[in-house]
């Protein structure tokens, strides 16, 4: 069995691996079979990798903006035996970078500087995203 969080350190260190390993451009990890190719598993993954790259640098100049694992291009994720569902993974994977997204924005949004967090700005944030939303959310 595997341990409840096992999905999030596996996501958290292959994130830290590529932001690690300045100039890498493309990354590949194999996993176990024990892991399981089901969509909570993927996103879950997924999620953690991607929030582990997360850096607010709206309000940082110079030697302080970060980017983490900049160079990077792609990642694969193989699993031992291969997955039964193609489509169903990419939109696992998919699925956590979506929430992760969200995630971001509420930081964004909440960490901002009271001179730019107002309700003028937060309402301009909320047409952007139902804008972008292509009529899914309205405003």
């Amino acid at each position: 069995d595997i341990e409840n969080g096992t999905m999030t350190k596996i996501g958290k260190s292959i994130a830290s691996k590529c932001d690690a390993e300045k100039k890498a451009e493309s990354c590949a990890v194999l996993l176990p079979s024990k892991v399981g190719s089901d969509a909570d598993t993927l996103s879950e993954i997924s999620t953690a990798f991607y929030s582990t790259l997360y850096a607010d640098n709206r309000y940082r100049t110079g030697d302080k903006v970060t980017t983490p694992a900049e160079d990077l291009k792609t990642v694969t994720l193989s699993l031992e035996g291969g997955v039964s569902d193609q489509s169903s993974a990419d939109a696992a994977i998919k699925y956590g970078e979506g929430r992760t997204m969200g995630v971001s924005l509420c930081k964004d949004i909440v960490n901002a500087p009271h001179n730019v967090l107002n309700s003028e700005s937060l309402a301009e944030s909320a047409k952007r995203i139902a804008k972008e939303s292509n009529g899914t959310i309205t405003c």
